[in-house]
């Protein structure tokens, strides 16, 4: 696994504009993986916009390294890094107690009659529906957090273009736990 990260060149308009709808950041993401386009396969990767001391970055996480010119295809040159990522999750112990930030996409979907689809999705905007909603997962997804012990340290939206759409609110709490 590899963690990499580049910083998002926000004085770059020609740039800025074609990162206008979510559809362009996974494409950005996916063509950052040559091989993987060539060959037509995918792997999983997860991948956010996060704020690191005013800037804005792209942080990934991969199988694979990423190509470093397709990461900076919209990026300040010279500010890709790259790091196996596998010494630090080889070195996490169960019980251990650690401390990291999230940026969550906390939303519901409400059930439509007469639909085999998810129904619709609607953002959830209250604190305490949020918190709820990052406990709900956090066991799903192999740790616990005491609900004592992490904040809500930023809650804002992104407003994204969507493909085929006028616009999409992403709503980003960031959370700080330990």
């Amino acid at each position: 696994m590899y963690l990499s990260r580049v910083e998002i060149d926000t004085t770059n308009r020609i740039a800025l504009r074609a990162l206008n709808h979510l559809g362009a950041y996974h494409n950005w993401v996916e063509q950052a993986f040559p091989d993987e386009v060539r060959e037509e396969t995918r792997s999983r990767k997860l991948w956010r916009i996060d704020r690191i001391e005013g800037k804005r970055y792209l942080l990934v996480v991969s199988e694979t390294e990423p190509d470093c010119e397709q990461m900076e295809a919209y990026a300040v040159k010279g500010s890709f890094g790259c790091k196996n990522y596998e010494p630090f999750l080889q070195s996490i112990k169960q019980g251990e107690c650690l401390r990291f930030r999230v940026t969550l996409n906390p939303v519901h979907s409400v059930f439509e009659e007469n639909t085999k689809n998810r129904g619709k999705i609607y953002p959830i905007y209250s604190e305490a529906a949020q918190r709820k909603f990052f406990l709900d997962r956090a066991e799903k997804h192999g740790f616990s957090v005491d609900s004592e012990q992490f904040l809500i340290v930023e809650r804002g939206e992104e407003t994204l273009l969507r493909k085929g759409k006028k616009r999409w609110i992403w709503l980003r709490p960031s959370m700080k736990a330990h």
